[in-house]
């Protein structure tokens, strides 16, 4: 979706019809995109690169999307007055920041990786 309004920028439209994608853009029941459903653009995100890593599994770029758009999340626990500690990684294709109460989008990244007490 990005790359069709990367396109505006060196374009006389105002706008791009999505329907060519979304008449091509399938469920795994092979129909197209409902285009009355309602869904946000991190729901979108997911279900597209779920499809695309599902298309190309097995294959030499079975990868490719985790390389390319992922990272890894390090979440840690450490015990107040105790030598305990658990670490923990998750993969990730992106990332919520949080932007209620925020300043600025460098707030909401900061207050995503803060500590709290449990």
């Amino acid at each position: 979706m990005q790359l069709l309004f990367a396109g505006l920028l060196k374009s006389e439209k105002q706008y791009v019809n999505p329907k060519g994608f979304c008449n091509a853009f399938k469920d795994w029941d092979g129909n197209p995109t409902n285009v009355l459903e309602q869904m946000d653009v991190e729901e979108f995100f997911n279900m597209l690169m779920d499809r695309i890593e599902t298309a190309i599994k097995g294959s030499p770029q079975a990868n490719t999307i985790q390389y390319h758009f992922g990272g890894k999340y390090a979440s840690e626990m450490i015990c107040k007055g105790c030598p305990h500690k658990y670490e923990r990684e998750e993969a990730f294709l992106s990332v919520g920041v949080p932007v209620k109460n925020q300043k600025s989008i460098q707030q909401g990244l900061l207050a995503s990786v803060q500590g709290e007490m449990l």
